[in-house]
Parts: C-alpha cells; sequence; structure tokens
C-alpha cells in the first residue's frame, strides 16, 4: 500500500498497522475510526467474520453517492412517465408510424435529455459504470515487481505465483493463514528484459484478509532483501483511478519542481484525498 492510501484525509497522519481503521470501499482510503466518528459499535461489526459482506463508505464519498441515487431517481421517474406516455398512446391507437405522430414524443425525449444533460445526468451511464468496476475490483490486489516464473506451463506458473503471494503475506506481512488466493493473472506483455517483470493481480474472497494484507503492505519497504524490498502491494484500480493518479503525480512534480527553483525549502506538495495539498515539510514526514 503507498503511503498516499495509508494517509488519512482528515487528520493528515498514518494509519498504523494497530490503529482502529476502516477502508473506504468507493475511493480505497484509509480513515481513523475516530475521525469519521465510527461508533465502536459500527467499528465491531465492521470488522467481525459476519460483517464481511459489509460496504462502508467515507463521508466524502457519501455525499457524492448520495447525489448520484437522487440523479438516478429523477430520470427513473422521467423514464416511467415516459412509459405511461407511450402506453397510454398505444392504447388510444393514436401511435402511427409516420414521423408527424411521432414528432411529440421525439421533442418529449429530446427534452429529458436536455434536462438530464442540464443536471449531469448525460454521464450517468460512465458513472454507474465506473462504480460497477470499482466494486467488481473490491477483493483485487495488484503485486508490483514480483519475479516472474518462465516455466512453460500456465498451471505451473500460476502455482508459482499463488505460493510467491501466500508466503509474502504470512511470513513478511504476518497474515494468520488458511486464507484463499484466487485468479493469479500477469497483467499486460510480458517485457523482453528477464529482469522486469509485470504486475500480479490476486483476488482474495476474504475482504478482511484482503484489507489486512493491504494495511500492511508497507512493510516490505523495510526488509533486508533488495528484492523483496522493491515489492508494492496496491488495490487493483480501474482505467479511471489510474488517470486521475498520474495527472495528480505530474502536477505534483512540477509543483515540487517550481518549489525547488524558487528555492522554497519548508514546503512541498502532497497527494491526499485524491487532491494537492501545499504541506510543510515536517507534516509530510
Amino acid at each position: 500500500m503507498s503511503e498516499e492510501s495509508q494517509m488519512c484525509p482528515d487528520c493528515e497522519s498514518i494509519c498504523g498497522e494497530n490503529d482502529e481503521a476502516v477502508l473506504c470501499e468507493l475511493c480505497n482510503t484509509w480513515f481513523h475510526k475516530k475521525c469519521q466518528k465510527i461508533t465502536k459499535a459500527l467499528y465491531t461489526i465492521i470488522n467481525s467474520k459476519e460483517g464481511s459482506n459489509i460496504s462502508w463508505y467515507c463521508n466524502h464519498c457519501k455525499r457524492g453517492a448520495k447525489s448520484l441515487l437522487e440523479m438516478m431517481q429523477q430520470l427513473n421517474m422521467n423514464h416511467n412517465k415516459l412509459e405511461r406516455r407511450v402506453s397510454t398512446l398505444e392504447k388510444n391507437d393514436k401511435l402511427s408510424a409516420t414521423k408527424e405522430d411521432l414528432k411529440p414524443l421525439n421533442d418529449r425525449m429530446a427534452k429529458l435529455e436536455k434536462n438530464e444533460g442540464a443536471t449531469g445526468g448525460s454521464n450517468t451511464a460512465t458513472v454507474i459504470r465506473e462504480m460497477e468496476d470499482r466494486s467488481r475490483r473490491t477483493n483485487n490486489l495488484v503485486l508490483f515487481n514480483v519475479p516472474e516464473n518462465n516455466d512453460a506451463d500456465q498451471l505451473t506458473r500460476n502455482s508459482e505465483d499463488t505460493s510467491m503471494v501466500k508466503n509474502i503475506c504470512t511470513k513478511h506481512l504476518s497474515i494468520s493463514d488458511p486464507f484463499q488466493i484466487l485468479k493469479p493473472t500477469r497483467l499486460g506483455k510480458k517485457p523482453a528484459n528477464p529482469n522486469l517483470h509485470r504486475p500480479l493481480r490476486v483476488t482474495i474472497p476474504d475482504i478482511q484478509t484482503k484489507n489486512e494484507i493491504q494495511k500492511k503492505a508497507a512493510k516490505m519497504r523495510d526488509l533486508s532483501d533488495n528484492k523483496l524490498n522493491k515489492i508494492v502491494i496496491s488495490q487493483d484500480l480501474t482505467q479511471l483511478q489510474r488517470e486521475e493518479i498520474r495527472e495528480l503525480r505530474s502536477q505534483q512534480r512540477e509543483r515540487n519542481q517550481q518549489l525547488i527553483d524558487d528555492q522554497i525549502t519548508d514546503f512541498r506538495w502532497k497527494i491526499r484525498d485524491g487532491r494537492l495539498l501545499k504541506m510543510k515539510v515536517s507534516e509530510t514526514q
């Protein structure tokens, strides 16, 4: 897990391994229980076996989700009204195949589409697809720089990848066994350079175990083994999320370079809660 994903955006401090923290399933960000005002009872339920299927969203995402739901409800109402209108026309035998007869209906549909666009509804389908894609990736992790087996047999390679991930989690991250690791998949085309390895995506069916792995992932950097300490574990992100992060990092580099050029040493730009913040150097440690 990257430093940014460990940082609680509310208090701008790291969510440590022993801290009471919860992972938002929409923005994949850790928040301290106290920062989000989560009751002890709710926190216990979320982290229990019975609560493994409970989805928790931070206050920032809840506001966006509420707006989206309201927009969807309005669109649904408009759609139902239109269907009732069509049904009435059909029953009264007033609907024919001529363009003239269809004109009022076409005008009505155009008006609805215009209203939908004015409220941002034209992007509704895209937003819904994005949320569905993020939901499908909820239990996925992507590991970078994991050595890749060159055996010709796919099953052998998959078995080797699964064993490698299991060893990393149990031996170096202290994750309690047993837990399942499913669908090991190497992403992208295999590089010609044998020293380069494709990202490895796996699915952890138990969401609590997956969250624990992600929370402890920063431990990999402290290992003495020069191969293992280069392994990075992160949430499986959608294309839109990856593009957003790339853009933010690009802006971060440019702004920090400007600070360096201006000989400003006590401030740096950092990514927090999906946005750039100018922070004192002591606050970024």
